[in-house]
């Protein structure tokens, strides 16, 4: 049977792609809620027009009528000429472990058809954010021209069956923290999940005032990406793939938690608290709480997503790389990251080298004065 390509270039039919979407990312083990058409549709509904010269570019491949691979992308021409591909959800979101969605036994035949696609349509390179090592795009890039960053950590907890059996294995502040506010201050855990926009707004406003006693500017958080998570959630919620949690106290929410589930894992997304509870260590007890709720869910494990990683070292020791990954797909796209990988390095060592000399200047300067 032959191997051919659909490509999607409008929202109308971007809207009808949800089923064939949806129906490879249950047979395929890369399968998480970034890669969902759920995640991209909202993600391309609320920043495309924030966006300069970027027009959709979701490329289905087909074995026969089987579908068989989805490239999740969008084509960015930079300077009226150069063309280069990127995974939807790159940009204004944090988008985790993006990828390919490939049937794995058919990689070679879809790789074979993904390179004539963007041979004809000129791409120079492809870019993806948030990439796992054993992504099908890391894989793609193998024996082309590739350039892989380290991006951040993610780390994750190994789920056991008892919450009272992990929560004994933490430091004694935490569990002291987690008695006084559950306890003594009689603080609750609620679900807020089926309040959806409503709950969402409150999660905002309490993520936004760390940022407010800063002094920054807060518009484009709570404007446009309360706006995508609020879409977002109305076609997660019905598949129970999203939860809110909160902590009430004295009958008002004090603090919350915003994220996801598919299969067998959560992964924690969004923090938000009242700073007046800082005291209480409230941001571990709300990641405690995302923990707690994924055991009686009888998961298997939980993600902590991206984000510093001093705290993460509280929940657990395990934790997962993901990079920025650039993939020439021409000679003249090779050439452009070649030059780009130059410059990257140069700075680098600049970097490296003026850091050695202001050592040595503060040096010398505390030896004079000695």
């Amino acid at each position: 049977m032959q191997t051919t390509v659909k490509l999607i270039a409008s929202d109308a039919d971007f809207l009808v792609a949800r089923g064939p979407w949806s129906e490879l990312s249950q047979r395929i083990e890369q399968h998480n809620v970034f890669n969902s058409w759920e995640w991209a549709y909202t993600w391309w509904q609320s920043y495309k027009s924030k966006m300069k010269s970027c027009s959709l570019f979701v490329i289905f491949v087909y074995h026969g009528d089987s579908l068989i691979g989805i490239v999740p992308a969008y084509r960015q021409t930079v300077l009226g000429r150069f063309r280069m591909l990127r995974l939807l959800g790159d940009r204004f979101e944090t988008s985790l472990y993006s990828d390919f969605l490939v049937d794995s036994d058919w990689h070679e035949p879809f790789a074979k058809a993904l390179a004539s696609v963007l041979r004809q349509n000129r791409i120079l390179f492809i870019q993806g954010t948030g990439v796992s090592p054993e992504s099908h795009l890391q894989r793609f890039g193998r024996l082309r021209y590739r350039i892989s960053q380290p991006q951040f950590d993610c780390a994750y907890v190994p789920l056991p069956t008892q919450f009272s059996t992990y929560l004994q294995q933490r430091r004694r502040n935490v569990q002291k923290d987690r008695k006084r506010l559950f306890g003594e201050f009689g603080a609750r855990r609620i679900d807020l999940t089926s309040q959806g926009r409503k709950s969402l707004e409150t999660l905002f406003d309490l993520h936004e005032r760390g940022f407010q006693l800063r002094g920054e500017e807060t518009r484009f958080r709570k404007e446009v990406r309360l706006e995508f998570h609020a879409n977002l959630w109305e076609l997660l919620e019905p598949a129970k793939r999203v939860y809110l949690l909160g902590v009430e106290h004295e009958g008002k929410v004090v603090a919350m938690s915003y994220g996801f589930r598919h299969g067998d894992t959560s992964v924690g997304y969004q923090l938000g608290y009242d700073p007046g509870y800082r005291r209480l260590g409230i941001g571990f007890q709300l990641i405690l709480n995302e923990i707690e709720w994924a055991i009686e869910n009888d998961l298997i494990e939980h993600d902590l997503s991206a984000g510093a990683a001093s705290y993460k070292s509280v929940f657990c020791e395990e934790s997962r790389s993901v990079y920025r990954v650039f993939v020439g797909c021409s000679a003249t796209g090779n050439m452009m990251l070649r030059l780009f990988n130059c410059y990257i390095s140069a700075r680098k060592r600049a970097v490296s080298a003026i850091r050695c000399l202001k050592r040595t200047f503060l040096r010398r300067k505390s030896n004079k004065s000695q």
